[in-house]
């Protein structure tokens, strides 16, 4: 299954969670894209530093606005937060289009750790792993 990872900047929660979900099924069908991508840029510091701690790397990754060809790409795209999963469904009309948390059987959306500590970058993972562990 191919899924798309989807966050705001997709500098940190969407490309650890694709990461996340590559390793976990030794595969590579995972992606990810931002709603309000400015750029190409690398992953934040934190984010870096987070999956490296868990033995991957992402500082490859840079920085990708969400396209019609992204959504069309997946089997399922997974958002970070309703407020995503709502501007998604309004721009594309999908119905392969939820939150992690939900698909997972959770509530609390993906908190974002953008500026944050280590500490919090670390929180962030702990959480998408825990989801993601659930998916698969």
């Amino acid at each position: 299954m191919k899924i798309l990872f989807v966050c705001s900047g997709n500098t940190c929660r969407s490309p650890m969670a694709a990461a996340l979900y590559n390793k976990a099924t030794a595969s590579n069908n995972a992606k990810s894209a931002g709603t309000a991508v400015f750029g190409s840029l690398a992953p934040s510091c934190g984010a870096i530093r987070a999956m490296a701690s868990r033995g991957i790397d992402i500082s490859d990754h840079r920085s990708h606005q969400v396209t019609a060809e992204d959504i069309a790409w997946a089997d399922l795209v997974l958002t970070m937060t309703g407020a995503h999963r709502d501007a998604l469904c309004a721009s594309f009309g999908e119905d392969k289009i939820h939150t992690l948390a939900a698909c997972a059987g959770e509530e609390e959306d993906v908190s974002d750790p953008f500026g944050g500590s280590d500490d919090i970058y670390e929180a962030c993972a702990a959480q998408l792993e825990k989801y993601i562990q659930k998916l698969c």
